[in-house]
């Protein structure tokens, strides 16, 4: 083991297999200032700090925003459910990859992916011990990777397997499950607990797409987070309020990076970006 910087430590093959349990890798770079968070917790919480601390601020659930006018007469108009009309003077769009049902040109900013995580049965105690000896979550430096750590009830949480466009769910599922095999061949036979996916968004520079409509003071925008959601949305967030307090600094920052593509036509960047999934994901097979 070697230090390298301020509570990140460098590991050879035979250090990481004792601390991770596989011999896949060959060799593994440790955050000790790092840590894994439950982000459905961490929205609740963040809600109820809402509620304890801000002033005039009420949150209305189930109120899905179904189509929005801007710049009417009375501000921009929000329908909510289909059927009910709020007025604002100013609208964050922080649907993701779901922006671009109110403002259409944003979807030239991102490409849809899907991503997808399994949970195993709790693990035995005679197996457990012999794998993630520190409970770290883990990712690898693949082109698709892998991620994984254990919940507090000891299954074995794992995701990987991205998908562009279409796809077989039962062979994204025997996919995910060949790998975390491949990773922790003691797994063998463990039943599958639960299996679930869900929708992203991702740029080919890989960074997100924040700003304003059209350099529009009122109309906000943060989408194609990238795998980076969890971070870089609250930091969006905390942008967006600055600027619409006045402070326009950082936001301007980011909106200098520009969404790259070769053509602005969805159905070439969605068939470009599967090309360029496959691709990797065969570069990757080779790779190991």
């Amino acid at each position: 083991m070697r230090n390298i910087g301020n509570n990140i430590q460098l590991y050879n093959a035979n250090e990481a297999q004792k601390i991770l349990g596989t011999k896949v890798f060959h060799g593994m770079l440790y955050d000790k200032g790092g840590a894994h968070m439950n982000p459905l917790n961490y929205s609740i919480g963040i809600g109820q700090a809402i509620k304890t601390d801000a002033r005039n601020v009420t949150i209305h659930e189930n109120s899905a925003a179904t189509a929005i006018n801007f710049h009417t007469p009375k501000g921009h108009e929000i329908i909510v459910n289909n059927q009910n009309t709020i007025y604002a003077k100013k609208i964050v769009l922080a649907a993701n990859y779901g922006n671009g049902e109110f403002v259409s040109r944003l979807n030239n900013n991102w490409i849809p992916i899907s991503t997808f995580m399994l949970s195993t049965q709790p693990i035995s105690p005679h197996i457990l011990k012999s794998m993630l000896t520190n409970r770290t979550a883990v990712f690898d430096t693949r082109n698709v990777m892998n991620y994984f750590r254990l919940s507090e009830t000891n299954c074995l949480l794992f995701g990987g397997g991205d998908a562009i466009g279409q796809f077989k769910i039962d062979s994204i599922k025997q996919l995910l499950y060949n790998d975390m095999i491949k990773i922790y061949p003691q797994l063998i036979g463990i039943k599958i607990q639960n299996f679930w996916h869900g929708k992203d968004s991702f740029t080919v520079n890989l960074a997100p797409t924040i700003g304003r409509v059209e350099g529009d003071d009122t109309i906000y925008h943060g989408e194609g987070y990238s795998g980076q959601g969890l971070a870089l949305s609250n930091l969006t967030g905390k942008m967006f309020a600055d600027s619409i307090n006045g402070n326009h600094h950082n936001l301007k920052l980011f909106e200098m990076i520009k969404p790259f593509y070769l053509l602005k036509a969805k159905w070439f960047q969605n068939l470009s970006a599967k090309l360029g999934m496959e691709y990797f994901k065969i570069l990757d097979t080779l790779e190991n």
